[in-house]
């Protein structure tokens, strides 16, 4: 998993959930760690905190909705999906969404 990168990842209840990768690839690989924004309804407003992840994902990065998950989360072969990335542009906002939440 590499930053940017959207992924549908097993979740409770044989549910998924939809993540977007914020940590760099090398960092995920060397602690076996990622840290996503878990995205939501792409119904929601576009806000400064709430920014749209278009194209094929169709989905809201919400920059309160941060998580790590276990690289082992992320394996195929457990049931996990790569759906696409999100753009520069996308990323640039949400960047700047996240320093405002973390006064960065």
């Amino acid at each position: 998993m590499r930053r940017a990168e959207v992924w549908d990842i097993p979740d409770t209840d044989d549910r998924t959930a939809r993540v977007l990768v914020l940590s760099p690839g090398d960092v995920n690989a060397t602690y076996q760690v990622a840290i996503v924004l878990k995205l939501i309804a792409s119904d929601a407003p576009d806000t400064v905190l709430s920014i749209p992840v278009g194209g094929t994902i169709d989905a809201t990065a919400f920059a309160l909705n941060i998580a790590q998950l276990r690289a082992a989360r992320f394996d195929p072969a457990a049931g996990a999906t790569r759906i696409g990335s999100a753009t520069d542009a996308e990323m640039a906002r949400i960047d700047n969404a996240l320093r405002i939440v973390l006064e960065l």
